[in-house]
C-alpha cells in the first residue's frame, strides 16, 4: 500500500499485507538465538540441484564448531569461494571452520576483496581447517581457493 508509512502525505492506495512472526523465547537476545530464528525466517535456505548428484545422504561444502556464527554468504568468486561468517551470539573465542577437501589457501579480505592477511590453515585427510575469532556482532570475509 503506498510508499510506506514515512512522512505525512501518506495516501492508502491498496490493502496493506503484512508478514511477521511472533517467537516466545527463553531469556534475553542471545540465549533466546533471535538472531537465527530471524535469519531463517527471512532469509530460508536456497537450495539447487546439482547436475551430478552426489549420492551421499549428507553432505556439507563446510562446517563451523561452536555457536553462534552465522554464514551470512557463501558464493563462488574468481575460482574460488567468498566466505562471509558474522558473530550473531557468540563470545569472541575461536571456532574452527572445515572444509571437506585438502590444501586450501585461504585468506581474510576486506568488502572490496582486497586481501587483508593469509589465514593459517591445517590440512589432513581430506579436510582443511582454519580458526576464526571475532566479536559479537562483528563479520569476517574468506577467500577460499
Amino acid at each position: 500500500s503506498g510508499v510506506g508509512l514515512w512522512g505525512r502525505n501518506y495516501a492508502l492506495t491498496a490493502p496493506l499485507n503484512m508478514h511477521y512472526a511472533l517467537l516466545p523465547h527463553h531469556g534475553g537476545y542471545a540465549a533466546g538465538e533471535v538472531e537465527h530464528a530471524s535469519r531463517c525466517w527471512n532469509e530460508p535456505l536456497v537450495v539447487s540441484q546439482n547436475a551430478q548428484p552426489r549420492h551421499d545422504r549428507q553432505a556439507s561444502l563446510l562446517t563451523i564448531g561452536g555457536d553462534g556464527y552465522e554464514i551470512s554468504s557463501f558464493r563462488p568468486l574468481d575460482g574460488g569461494w567468498e566466505l562471509r561468517l558474522y558473530n550473531a551470539n557468540g563470545d569472541d573465542a575461536p571456532h574452527t571452520v572445515a572444509l571437506p577437501f585438502a590444501g586450501a589457501d585461504v585468506k581474510e579480505t576486506d568488502l572490496r576483496g582486497e586481501v587483508l592477511q593469509p589465514t593459517p590453515t591445517q590440512s589432513g585427510s581430506g579436510t582443511t581447517s582454519f580458526s576464526v575469532a571475532m566479536p559479537r556482532y562483528a563479520f569476517r570475509t574468506f577467500y577460499i581457493r
